[in-house]
């Protein structure tokens, strides 16, 4: 049963990254095509964020779907991973407040005041619920799994954390003419974020 988890973790993880990459790529290039958003290296220029490029109509209609769907897969991700032999797990818990909070982003995207408060605070407590998750994740398989991939995970997430520490103040005000710098550091977030999973994943197909 273990094992059926593991592998069923390891593929949720793979079409995390790729589903969440490829969606928020699609959304953004259908935004140039109507003209919704400027033509840039986001991840460098900032010229958008992630959320602009991806709740107007019609990349709306991609973006909403895929997200909501990656977000159920992040919660089954940690379910597969958790511990069975406890009746806790810290990932699994801290997996549940993410996912409540980025499915509720994703919902009311681009809906008034609802919209703003998770877009200015829902946000930052999935990321960091997230952050937390892969913690525990990291600290409960460290032992189960030995290989480069966990390794690289689990120095990527604790950099993750640090690096939020340190700049969320900034980027929580950050606006005007460093609009464009906050993009570019949730661009990277993003991705880098999205990359624990797939890391995660291949350590886990490691051990299989």
């Amino acid at each position: 049963m273990q094992n059926n988890n593991l592998r069923r973790a390891y593929f949720l993880g793979i079409l995390i990254f790729f589903i969440s990459i490829l969606t928020v790529l699609f959304s953004y290039f259908i935004s140039i095509k109507y003209n919704l958003v400027s033509i840039c290296f986001p991840n460098f220029e900032g010229c958008t964020s992630i959320s602009r490029a991806g709740r107007y109509p019609p990349a709306v209609y991609i973006f909403k779907p895929g997200m909501m769907l990656v977000a159920f897969m992040i919660l089954f991700f940690f379910y597969f991973l958790k511990d069975t032999k406890k009746a806790f797990s810290f990932s699994f818990f801290f997996s549940i407040i993410a996912f409540i909070f980025f499915f509720l982003y994703i919902y009311f995207l681009g809906e008034g005041s609802i919209y703003r408060f998770f877009r200015k605070v829902g946000i930052f407590i999935y990321i960091a619920n997230l952050l937390i998750a892969f913690l525990f994740l990291g600290y409960e398989y460290k032992n189960k799994i030995k290989n480069i991939f966990i390794k690289l995970c689990i120095i990527s997430n604790v950099l993750l954390i640090l690096v939020a520490i340190l700049l969320l103040p900034f980027i929580y005000k950050t606006s005007g003419e460093f609009s464009a710098l906050k993009n570019a550091i949730s661009w990277n977030f993003f991705l880098i974020v999205k990359i624990n999973f797939l890391l995660f994943a291949l350590s886990i197909k490691k051990a299989l």
